[in-house]
């Protein structure tokens, strides 16, 4: 297996892993705090906006935004070490 290979490999998994992590404190600690502050929201925006719906669907775009922003943040730190040459 090339090095290139083991090394997106291993950003994938860990960034996914990492987006995972983000996701469920997100989801414990700022998602109340959202739906808290959406309550005393009083303006009706009839805009025509694509939003996704409550429930199922706002939760897994958040959870695949999570995956996918880890998933970055992951390549950025693995790309840095690969280019200085050391072993992950």
């Amino acid at each position: 297996m090339t090095s290139f290979r083991k090394l997106l490999i291993v950003v994938l998994c860990s960034g996914a892993l990492a987006g995972l992590a983000l996701f469920a404190m997100q989801h414990i600690a700022v998602v109340p705090l959202i739906e808290a502050a959406e309550r005393y929201e009083h303006e009706d925006h009839h805009a025509a906006e694509w939003k996704p719906a409550e429930g199922w669907e706002r939760t897994s775009w958040t959870a695949l935004t999570s995956v996918l922003t880890g998933i970055g943040f992951a390549a950025v730190l693995f790309g840095f070490l690969a280019m200085t040459g050391r072993e992950v």
